[in-house]
């Protein structure tokens, strides 16, 4: 695509709206942009900047929370697994810092289920993979750990969806502690946090 940089290829995260538009965010050795992806004809896209991340990282998450916001979690910074956490208001087109993570992670997944309330799985911290879940509440700004009835096995880069109004998540696949490929299923069920 026009206008993105091969040295952001790496790491980069994109997320997409309910109104169909596409955002583009870090990579490495990228300094933290944010570009939208806009159609210019049937067949092809341009790249327009938008205001660049507080933090620079890359293999974090970019999530589209209700009320026209992007949540950018974790990811590596400075070469090191960040916790760090910030809140893109795409109709300002500004960034504002959000409480951090209680976990630093990487490679890891991240969906909201209800509005406002964004569920991160997974990843891979400073210590490797590991299978934590975390919560984070836009309106009180805060993150809690997430015990559930059985221990998903750790995994980084899982695929994640809300389902049932965002009653049930469901975490599949990723890569296990080896980075051999995972073919699981697992559902987390957000009123009880049974599994």
């Amino acid at each position: 695509m026009a206008g993105l940089s091969s040295y952001a290829t790496d790491g980069f995260y994109y997320a997409d709206t309910f109104d169909g538009r596409l955002f583009i965010s870090g990579g490495r050795d990228c300094e933290g942009k944010l570009h939208e992806a806009r159609w210019i004809d049937e067949v092809s896209m341009r790249l327009e900047s938008r205001m660049s991340m507080i933090n620079a990282r890359s293999r974090h998450c970019m999530t589209y929370i209700s009320g026209n916001y992007l949540m950018a979690t974790g990811g590596i910074e400075n070469y090191t697994v960040t916790k760090k956490c910030e809140m893109y208001a795409i109709d300002h087109d500004s960034w504002s810092v959000c409480e951090p993570m209680n976990e630093a992670r990487r490679n890891h997944s991240a969906v909201e289920a209800k509005d406002g309330v964004l569920y991160v799985f997974c990843g891979i911290g400073e210590e490797g993979h590991f299978s934590g879940i975390e919560r984070f509440t836009r309106s009180g700004n805060l993150w809690e750990l997430i015990e559930t009835d059985i221990q998903l096995p750790v995994r980084s880069d899982p695929g994640l969806v809300a389902i049932n109004s965002g009653e049930q998540l469901v975490i599949f696949g990723g890569s296990g502690s080896e980075f051999k490929p995972l073919a699981d299923v697992f559902t987390l069920h957000t009123g009880c946090n049974r599994i």
